[in-house]
């Protein structure tokens, strides 16, 4: 981003989500414990006429979610960020509690953090390197339904 006194408003507002189904191993090749864990998922933007990542000068992510798509028991959700698409590392994480989805009651929606434990809103930014790519990862494994990760951020 070029140098200004001016007030950097955003420019696009956006909406990406991911959908996890595969654990992410927490040791060994490939793991949480490396830059190239396996099972992670990328963001997807809901408008394919973007990327799905952060625009050229850099965004904030506003709100960062997850919500499961049947009963899951407790599980650690992570944020990856990676400016090349191969490497990626840890942004942001939440645990999410076990729930039971049914057709009577609200699924509990879980809100990521930031690395300092503020949860990521309006007020408390996850700021996103030029051209950054954000992907999803959980904990434990579901067959079906996974867990989807709903991100918006607003390129600057």
């Amino acid at each position: 981003m070029a140098v200004t006194t001016e007030c950097p408003f955003g420019q696009k507002h956006r909406n990406l989500s991911a959908i996890a189904t595969t654990a992410v191993a927490l040791t060994g090749a490939n793991s949480l414990a490396t830059d190239t864990p396996a099972n992670v998922v990328a963001f997807t933007d809901n408008d394919a006429n973007y990327p799905n990542r952060a625009g050229l000068n850099g965004a904030i992510c506003t709100s960062i979610s997850a919500i499961p798509r049947q009963t899951v028991t407790a599980t650690t959700l992570w944020i990856f960020g990676s400016v090349d698409g191969t490497n990626w590392r840890l942004r942001a994480s939440a645990t999410m509690l076990a729930t039971a989805v049914s057709a009577t009651a609200e699924t509990t929606r879980t809100i990521l953090k930031n690395p300092d434990g503020t949860p990521i809103n309006e007020s408390n930014p996850l700021r996103l390197a030029a051209e950054e790519r954000l992907a999803g990862g959980i904990g434990v494994s579901w067959v079906a339904g996974g867990v989807v990760f709903n991100l918006d951020m607003v390129d600057l």
